[in-house]
């Protein structure tokens, strides 16, 4: 009878367990009217949407840590949106696209959508810094960067405030900075002797 009653113990908790990592995803849009053409990824993956109404996608799935997802317009435009555990529902909405995506609850999502669609370059570099230990935020800054117009000393300041353990994810920045002074190509210049292999 001891016996039975572990048995049935751990399968409440295990089962327990995997509801808590089990969600529901569901993905509507809004004001695209019923041929909307949007295409959606999860986590570098096409998903299969319903190619007309509101509701765009459902499904249960694990969702155990933030997880990236797209929106892709016909015409090409794309937003990013970040579910989380216990923050799994996604409103697209058309007016104000990109910025205008919604995912109630997230925190990465907030964090995604103050730097990504910080409206002046001096609010980017103001969101970013009051984000700078996260990794979403970190990863915005690696991609955007280029399209902002900030100093050399402001993208400096930006790279030093990351913890050393998480500059890695600023590759990109750290190779622009690294040859940011570096002379330009000219027709006519000479060429710095190098060797490398193929």
């Amino acid at each position: 009878m001891k016996n039975l009653f572990l048995i049935l113990f751990s399968t409440l908790i295990f089962t327990g367990l995997s509801a808590q990592q089990s969600a529901k995803v569901t993905i509507i849009q809004e004001g695209y009217g019923k041929k909307h053409g949007l295409i959606v990824t999860l986590n570098n993956e096409s998903v299969k949407v319903n190619a007309e109404g509101e509701l765009l996608f459902e499904k249960e799935m694990k969702v155990t840590e933030p997880t990236l997802g797209l929106v892709i317009q016909k015409n090409g435009r794309y937003s990013g949106f970040w579910i989380e555990p216990g923050a799994t529902k996604v409103v697209v909405k058309k007016k104000g696209f990109p910025a205008s995506l919604e995912v109630a609850g997230s925190k990465s999502h907030q964090v995604y959508q103050s730097v990504n669609h910080a409206k002046t370059d001096a609010l980017f570099k103001e969101q970013f810094l009051a984000h700078k230990d996260n990794t979403i935020a970190i990863e915005v800054l690696n991609s955007k960067f280029k399209f902002k117009k900030l100093s050399q000393q402001e993208l400096e300041e930006m790279y030093n405030a990351v913890a050393p353990d998480k500059q890695s994810l600023l590759a990109d920045l750290r190779a622009y900075l690294n040859t940011i002074d570096v002379e330009k190509i000219k027709v006519g210049a000479q060429l710095l002797d190098f060797t490398g292999t193929d």
